[in-house]
């Protein structure tokens, strides 16, 4: 990618993080990088395309996290200690790209290659989250499945706290954007309690009280 397209979307995610879609055009990004519109549509036609590029940089950025956190679990294994930093990470990077979590429905509608694209990844998102329950069964942290579909569910209600919670954090909690995302990601971790071991719910008291 060339440096005037990165600059472009850099620029361009710190405007829609600030205003949202609907209060971005590319004049307002061409006006913030001293850029005509004419040079601008140049690289990118319009917002849409800016969003579609960002989206997928999102993407990226989380396979590359991904993949960190496999090599990372081959050195000290999975734990819920890794568990916890993987949630903190992953958070972290969807906080980012804040817009994309906050107009997420809105885009979705307007991106049928991108609804498209998020149906895909939550297919493969869902297989990744049952990967990491059997290691940490296979650990002693969580139970054995003791109802059916027992961690289908909790995948359902991990997934829609994991996709929405900037949403909700942005009505319901004051406060600068880091406690927002601590406090629901803590949220997210918490989800996993009653599913745990004895062992589990030891080594998960112990991280609630390192804070």
């Amino acid at each position: 990618m060339s440096k005037t397209k990165e600059r472009i979307l850099e620029k361009a995610l710190e405007l829609l993080n600030e205003r949202g879609v609907a209060q971005v055009s590319i004049r307002s990004i061409g006006d913030a990088l001293s850029m005509s519109p004419g040079n601008l549509c140049y690289h990118y036609p319009n917002v849409d395309a800016i969003v579609e590029a960002l989206y997928f940089r999102l993407v990226a950025d989380l396979d590359a996290l991904i993949l960190e956190s496999m090599q990372l679990a081959s050195i000290q294994g999975i734990d819920l200690h890794f568990t916890f930093q993987s949630i903190e990470r992953s958070f972290t990077t969807f906080q980012h790209y804040k817009f994309l979590m906050l107009d997420f429905a809105d885009i979705m509608r307007r991106h049928e290659t991108l609804k498209a694209h998020f149906r895909q990844l939550a297919g493969q998102r869902q297989v990744q989250f049952m990967q990491l329950i059997q290691a940490l069964q296979a650990g002693g942290w969580v139970q054995t499945e003791r109802y059916p579909n027992q961690f289908q569910d909790w995948i359902q209600q991990a997934s829609l706290l994991g996709d929405y919670w900037m949403a909700s954090a942005e009505i319901m909690l004051e406060g600068d954007e880091e406690y927002k995302r601590k406090y629901h990601q803590g949220l997210f971790f918490s989800t996993l309690a009653p599913h745990l071991t004895a062992k589990g719910l030891e080594s998960y008291q112990e991280l609630l009280n390192k804070g």
